[in-house]
């Protein structure tokens, strides 16, 4: 019998699959203070969102430390799910050009850092964020974040953190060649280094826009885009999967009428949900519209 995952046990208990996505919040807004962005969070938590997902970058660092203040003022913030993430640099940290950094000392200050800002909340997990951006064609993923994959295990197996999880937005499916971040490969290799790893999730792209494929795996030998064997290897080895994209992949389509009372983006929501139960969906939130829509098929 596999071992639970303490994630899929938290979020089931919860009954959560709708989260938040902190870099894109109400865009139009001035962030120079917090003020919009404590609202906003709150909003989304009295609309019953119990899902998270902030990085140190994201309106440089003021969107974790927004959250931190929300969350603390909760009697029962422990039934909020708090993702993180590590790596990518805020614009006033960039130097030399150099936008990543997921060197262990740098991950150990940077989780460090999101723990104080988030009112010293639990983290449920911390992703290393869009390590392919970091990686040249020729540098292979484990050769180079293997100290930094062994950092994460001891910061999980001290309970600082529950976990970690990779999110990445093209690194798993790269067209016209082999993907930079190869999942089996990964997997096998933290079942030989650890007795137990605490790799708990993986985050990336997916909708309509790139769905078919996820469903077809004669496309698999198309393009190194190994959706389909890639979704069974991720759920068949008890990693959450957490879908990233806006509703449409970033493609603006026309909003059409409403179909059996429900938006375009419900439809969509739903489709994919339909298609992978057992996903957690992060959404933007351009307009508070976009939560209440959410908010309806919690």
């Amino acid at each position: 019998m596999k071992d639970a995952n303490i994630l899929t046990l938290k979020l089931d208990a919860n009954d959560s699959w709708l989260g938040m996505g902190l870099a894109e919040i109400s865009t139009y807004s001035n962030y120079k203070n917090n003020i919009n962005l404590e609202k906003n969070i709150r909003y989304a938590i009295n609309k019953g969102l119990k899902i998270f997902d902030v990085a140190p970058n994201y309106h440089e660092g003021r969107a974790e430390i927004a959250l931190g203040k929300e969350l603390s003022s909760l009697k029962n913030s422990k039934e909020i799910t708090v993702f993180t993430k590590v790596g990518q640099l805020a614009q006033s940290e960039i130097t030399n050009n150099k936008h990543w950094c997921f060197s262990p000392e740098f991950v150990d200050s940077s989780i460090e850092r999101s723990i104080s800002r988030l009112g010293d909340m639990d983290l449920d997990c911390v992703f290393l964020h869009n390590p392919e951006d970091n990686l040249s064609d020729s540098c292979d993923f484990l050769e180079k974040f293997s100290s930094t994959i062994d950092t994460l295990e001891r910061l999980s197996e001290s309970n600082a953190i529950k976990g970690w999880g990779i999110s990445s937005w093209s690194g798993f499916f790269l067209n016209k060649k082999p993907p930079k971040l190869e999942l089996t490969k990964i997997l096998d290799f933290l079942k030989s280094s650890y007795v137990k790893h605490h790799l708990l999730a993986i985050q990336f792209p997916l909708g309509k826009w790139n769905l078919k494929p996820f469903l077809d795996s004669k496309l698999e030998d198309k393009n190194h885009f190994e959706g389909h064997t890639f979704m069974k290897t991720a759920l068949s080895n008890n990693l959450k999967v957490v879908i990233n994209s806006p509703f449409y992949g970033g493609e603006k389509i026309p909003i059409k009428e409403k179909r059996d009372g429900l938006s375009t983006a419900q439809q969509e929501l739903l489709s994919i949900k339909n298609i992978f139960p057992d996903t957690i969906r992060l959404i933007g939130m351009n307009r508070k519209s976009t939560i209440d829509e959410a908010a309806e098929l919690q």
